[in-house]
């Protein structure tokens, strides 16, 4: 079987815990709150809330034979920018707007397939990866946070702004 995060992700340490439960259930002849108590201290999790989760994932297991889904990052508390709609297409309409070229000699070569296949590849992924982020790490700071009276300390990190370019489409190809 697969599983989403490899042999040692998440899905598969549930998968684990649930095949445990049910052996110990089928095999030792343990009462369901014993055995997923058990499989819970076998697997890491804590002996009466681990042991819950593992009873649910099992009875979810033995009715529909699926693995539990992970819910991290998806906590109702969780919100985001990019969920605004209004905000969201205004980084969008900064993306597509601006030139991002610092080197007008170095695009024109690129234009005209006069650079090396290996420079015009670095030469993009230069722009992708460095200068558009940081153009919109400083638009995002100056311009947008104050309009919606966001003050930000230290502002958001280039991973960030690279992160959430990716979320809008814009990546190295």
């Amino acid at each position: 079987m697969k599983f989403t995060g490899g042999d040692h992700g998440l899905q598969a340490q549930h998968a684990h815990s649930i095949q445990s439960y049910l052996q110990l259930i089928v095999h030792q002849d343990f009462k369901g709150v014993k055995a997923s108590e058990m499989a819970a201290v076998i697997h890491g999790f804590g002996k009466s809330s681990g042991g819950h989760l593992i009873r649910q994932w099992g009875n979810e297991w033995m009715k529909n034979q699926e693995l539990p889904l992970s819910r991290q990052g998806h906590h109702i508390k969780v919100a985001s920018l990019l969920d605004d709609p209004d905000f969201s297409n205004k980084i969008l309409a900064y993306l597509c707007l601006n030139k991002w070229v610092t080197n007008p000699k170095k695009l024109a070569a690129f234009h005209n397939n006069e650079l090396l296949p290996a420079e015009a590849e670095q030469y993009i992924k230069h722009i992708v990866d460095q200068e558009m982020p940081r153009a919109m790490k400083r638009h995002l700071e100056l311009e947008l946070f104050p309009r919606i009276r966001m003050r930000v300390g230290k502002g958001i990190s280039v991973s960030t702004a690279r992160r959430w370019m990716f979320r809008h489409g814009f990546h190295y190809m």
